[in-house]
């Protein structure tokens, strides 16, 4: 696609009282080299291609031209340019509590391998971008994709960006969000997922079965397997396969951090350079593992101990991605299926849709007792916790890309002309020179077109100072390369630590009355109970049936379940525990007010 056919657009980035970052646009090209605005910007507003240059979302957007999806037909087709596409259908999510047979949740994500399949100069996004797609119903119509909330990896910052896809089927707009909302949910900061056997989503044959039923109740229009919808595939479920996407995806932090302790020892340093070598050496990479495996273990062998207790206490501060499994259906999986019956799901699907979704606090994800926490166990040798594999996959490294770095190592081999140099010892003097210095030292991993970017300069530089080849190594970016560069310098961008000024806005928004304009990465609050003239006003204005469903929910998660603020929140420490007599206040509030509603 030439420069001239992109379409050019302004980015509006909103400084709200928790530092959210609101964009609203509608095509750009944010993926290789950016189109800059025709216009000069005022001070308040930037490029969009800054801002997602890098970032998974902005590989489909340029897929489909540089626009934003339209449909979710369209979002599906535009993932398949990059390889299969892996879906999850939950009709019953425990984040969109709304959600239901005829309107469900979708995840989509881009199919994960060991490490990526992708060519060196396409995108990797496997393990890499995560879409949940929400469907609402349309009257004597099939229902409609109107939403998509994405969890992208950002390679210029190295980390995931949040961030919603609003108004499908008119004027789709894309929007990054404030991580500080959606992190009450998502407290990995990257993707989550229910356990296996996924009870609550189509996994589950008598799910799938009931949603068959809501979805296409005549039986001719099931003939010949008529199952999609607005491009998902209703009855067809991908579990195990998205479940593996989103462990990967949700492990990248911590595999991270393992290589930055893997580096704080000489020794460990010395496994890293096998380990880099092992990623540019020909072959699967699951027999470079074996082969490398005795190199890693002994050159680490005398210091692992104290590697091994940093790493074992990393597993342990980790923030989980697995949510327990809940079936409100009453539909549990057994060895031999589920139990429960269509009927049963079909009659708490009516009774979801009242308002009656059946979620204890205990199954919804802003509370830390949703997840569950894996064992974390001391490993027994080097080779046990790190390999080629883990590192390649954690940089973002494909099979195309160990075909350019193997093949163009022998390549250079051949042009130096000398027998002791070998691609073996020519990728050692790479990965342990100047390009990858402070990786060794500091363990901070570039993420994978800035690796390939400082292969290619260290081999440059190899090639001309120490082996005496005046031209070097030249190639054009285009050639190995399909993301932007990254500048130098450039680290990761750190997030501001916010003080919360209130018990619950820091997470919640407060809507009084009507539908959400957008999507809500949390449930909007009828008014803040903390505030007291703005809850006596909403008691004043509010129907009475309102005033008992709105007061009894705050009620039950303020005062009995007492579980907001979240245990694992900075509000629950500073509001609940140092001034728990606010909460004895806002208590009483509630439970007045609900008496009196309910008499009334």
């Amino acid at each position: 696609m030439s420069m001239s056919s992109r379409t050019k657009i302004r980015l509006v980035v909103g400084l709200v009282p928790i530092l959210a970052l609101g964009l609203v646009l509608h095509g750009f090209s944010a993926w290789g080299s950016p189109a800059k605005p025709t216009k000069e910007l005022p001070a308040d507003q930037t490029d969009a291609n800054d801002l997602l240059a890098g970032s998974a979302i902005a590989a489909v957007i340029e897929g489909n031209d540089g626009k934003v999806p339209a449909s979710g037909e369209q979002l599906y087709q535009v993932l398949r340019q990059f390889g299969e596409v892996d879906q999850l259908v939950i009709p019953f999510s425990a984040i969109s509590l709304d959600s239901g047979l005829s309107n469900p949740r979708v995840i989509l994500t881009p199919h994960t391998a060991s490490i990526g399949q992708a060519d060196v100069d396409r995108p990797n996004l496997g393990g890499r971008l995560f879409l949940a797609l929400n469907l609402e119903k349309v009257v004597n119509a099939d229902p409609q994709v109107t939403s998509v909330e994405f969890i992208s990896w950002n390679s210029r910052r190295r980390q995931f960006d949040f961030g919603v896809i609003e108004s499908l089927g008119s004027a789709p707009q894309i929007k990054v969000v404030d991580g500080i909302r959606c992190f009450s949910c998502h407290k990995n900061r990257g993707p989550i997922l229910g356990a296996k056997p996924w009870s609550n989503t189509t996994h589950n044959d008598i799910i799938r079965r009931a949603t068959e039923l809501a979805l296409f109740p005549a039986p001719q229009a099931r003939v010949g397997g008529r199952d999609r919808i607005d491009g998902i595939a209703m009855l067809f479920s991908q579990a195990p396969e998205v479940d593996a996407a989103v462990r990967q995806g949700a492990s990248l932090y911590r595999d991270r951090d393992t290589f930055r302790l893997l580096s704080r020892d000489p020794d460990g340093r010395k496994a890293f350079s096998i380990l880099l070598c092992g990623i540019a050496s020909p072959g699967g990479i699951e027999k470079v593992d074996q082969d490398i495996k005795g190199n890693v273990n002994k050159a680490f062998s005398r210091s692992f101990s104290k590697f091994s207790s940093g790493w074992l206490n990393l597993q342990k501060t980790s923030k989980s991605s697995i949510l327990n499994d809940f079936s409100p259906a009453g539909s549990v999986g057994t060895p031999r299926g589920w139990s429960g019956s269509t009927s049963i799901v079909m009659k708490y699907d009516i009774s979801r849709l009242s308002g009656n979704h059946g979620l204890t606090s205990a199954a919804q994800p802003s509370n830390p007792k949703a997840f569950i926490k894996p064992q974390a166990y001391a490993p027994g040798q080097p080779s046990s916790v790190v390999s080629a594999s883990l590192l390649a996959r954690t940089i973002g490294l494909t099979t195309g890309d160990r075909k350019f770095l193997s093949d163009t190592l022998s390549h250079s081999v051949k042009r130096v002309g000398k027998g002791e140099v070998t691609p073996a010892t020519l990728a050692r003097e790479v990965f342990e020179g100047g390009s990858f210095e402070d990786l060794l030292n500091e363990g901070e991993l570039p993420d994978r077109e800035d690796f390939k970017d400082r292969f290619v300069a260290g081999l440059d530089s190899a090639l001309r100072n120490a082996h005496g080849l005046q031209d070097g190594f030249v190639i054009s970016r285009s050639e190995y390369a399909s993301g932007p560069r990254i500048p130098p310098g450039e680290g990761l961008l750190k997030e501001p630590k916010l003080v919360p000024t209130t018990a619950c806005l820091a997470c919640h928004s407060v809507r009084a009355e009507g539908k959400a304009r957008f999507v809500e990465p949390l449930p909007a609050l009828a008014f803040d109970p903390f505030d007291k003239a703005a809850r006596q006003t909403w008691l004043r204005n509010a129907e009475k049936k309102r005033r008992v469903d709105v007061l009894g929910r705050m009620l039950k998660r303020l005062a009995e379940d007492k579980d907001m603020p979240p245990t694992d929140s900075a509000e629950h420490e500073i509001f609940r525990m140092n001034n728990a007599a606010s909460f004895e206040e806002a208590k009483k509030f509630l439970e007045t007010s609900l008496k009196h509603a309910k008499a009334n």
